[in-house]
């Protein structure tokens, strides 16, 4: 009986440190930036597991980081906007006080929008050098397209 509860201490132990690693190569940003669509899906998790805390003290986090070659500020405020403004117009149960911004120090690799709730990083996204944030792309209806530091006007 003991070696079966040691075999199964140790499946345990290999299976979290796999989740753990995959975690890590997200937060080194061993991973490629992605498309619109699967932003949006991913923001969607994000608003699903904001409206689904029962706690109302709870606050989403949103983290914007400069990547390398990158250095207009108005950048890294353009991806908060379009995370921001996606979640809170997705999921109208959240109240625009449960959401914190902050613009991060610059790291290696891709700029990034890392997301944290309840105080656990729950996601991260990696943005093409000096673009946006792709969320809602094809209908630009919403949000400003900011891109090079440049903030122009929203198609309608």
């Amino acid at each position: 009986m003991r070696n079966g509860i040691v075999n199964s201490s140790v499946l345990l132990g290999f299976v979290l440190c796999i989740s753990v690693m995959g975690q890590i190569g997200k937060i080194n940003g061993d991973e490629r930036p992605t498309g619109c669509a699967e932003n949006e899906a991913r923001l969607d998790q994000v608003g699903i597991s904001v409206t689904e805390d029962v706690n109302s003290q709870s606050v989403l986090i949103i983290l914007a980081r400069l990547g390398d070659g990158e250095s207009s500020l108005s950048l890294n405020k353009g991806r908060l906007y379009n995370a921001r403004e996606y979640i809170l117009s997705r999921f109208k149960g959240i109240r625009r006080d449960r959401i914190i911004v902050a613009e991060g120090e610059t790291v290696a690799g891709f700029g990034r929008v890392t997301f944290y709730f309840n105080g656990k990083l729950i996601d991260q996204l990696l943005v093409k050098k000096n673009d946006r944030l792709c969320v809602d792309c094809c209908e630009h209806r919403l949000f400003p397209p900011y891109k090079s530091g440049k903030k122009s006007k929203p198609k309608s």
